[in-house]
Formats: structure tokens, C-alpha cells, sequence
């Protein structure tokens, strides 16, 4: 069985002419699910925030605090490389009462009633072609510029802090 090292390298680049409105797929089939475009401009990867609270707030609503005294909220992060057809999804966390100094992220749903969210990103990731890598698979290595790095530093930050490790 390949490494899933092996196969990211194997599949072939993005043409740079294909340009793929991510933004406006995630808000078609993900309607009417509020979300943010959380990545940087220098990024190699696409990331946006789903709201998975009861109130459908955005992080960046301004009503977004009054949410985190009463109960958690609940984001799903998904990231999608700017290079291969490439995705990792990851649900985030700030516990009630942590004024947004806690911020807990996993690969499965906290709660179980955002499982059908994670198989609605599933169904996305299918029918846009995309490889769901899991953590473990974020942290194999493959050779970038000379030396081996993470699959996580070479197709969705390579300006993350460590060209090993990954955020989650």
C-alpha cells in the first residue's frame, strides 16, 4: 500500500490558469452556513471557518461574544491547498466562560450533532475532486528546496513556524 506521501507527489499540480472560486463552492453547497476566508494572502492554502453554532454566527460577527459566555462555540475549519487538490478539515473550539483564550481543534466533531457537517464536508470533498488528509498524513514528509518537509509546510503554509510539525 502507497504512502499517502506518495501519492500527493505523484498528482499533478494545478494549471495556473484554473482558477477554482472555492469561496463561492463552499457558499453554494454549504448555504446557509455562515463562514469566514480566515487565510492570509501569502498562504499557500485556502482556509475558511464554518460557523456550527446554534446562532449561525461568522467569527467575525460582532455578536460573535455574546455566544462564548453562554455556551461553546463551534467552528469547522477547512483548508484547501492554493497547489494539488488537497484538503484537511479540522473543527475548532473555544469553551464557555474562555473569553477566547482556550481554543481546543480536532479532527472529529465535539459534538455529535456536527458529525453530519463533517459527512457534508465529505460529500464537498468528493465532488470537487479533493484528497482529505488527515492530521498524520499533514506530518509525512516529502522533499522541498533540497531538505524533507511536511505535506502540511509544503502545500498548505510554507511559512509556518516549523517545516516538521504541524498546527493541530
Amino acid at each position: 500500500m502507497k504512502k499517502i506521501s506518495e501519492i500527493v507527489e505523484a498528482m499533478g499540480y494545478l494549471d495556473e490558469d484554473l482558477f477554482i472560486d472555492w469561496w463561492g463552492e463552499i457558499e453554494e453547497f454549504f448555504h446557509p452556513v455562515a463562514f469566514d476566508d480566515v487565510g492570509r494572502l501569502d498562504h499557500s492554502a485556502y482556509d475558511y471557518l464554518l460557523s456550527l453554532n446554534k446562532a449561525n454566527l461568522r467569527l467575525s460577527s460582532e455578536d460573535i461574544d455574546s455566544i462564548i459566555e453562554n455556551e461553546d462555540a463551534n467552528f469547522m475549519e477547512i483548508i484547501i491547498s492554493r497547489d494539488k487538490l488537497l484538503s484537511s478539515v479540522h473543527f475548532w473550539q473555544y469553551p464557555r466562560g474562555s473569553k477566547w483564550q482556550v481554543l481546543n481543534i480536532s479532527e472529529k466533531p465535539y459534538l455529535q450533532e456536527h458529525e453530519a457537517m463533517h459527512k457534508k464536508f465529505m460529500a464537498f470533498a468528493e465532488k470537487m475532486n479533493l484528497l482529505v488528509l488527515r492530521d498524520e498524513d499533514l506530518r509525512e514528509l516529502v522533499p522541498y528546496e533540497g531538505d524533507m518537509v511536511s505535506i502540511y509546510y509544503q502545500y498548505f503554509d510554507d511559512e509556518y513556524e516549523s517545516r516538521l510539525e504541524i498546527p493541530y
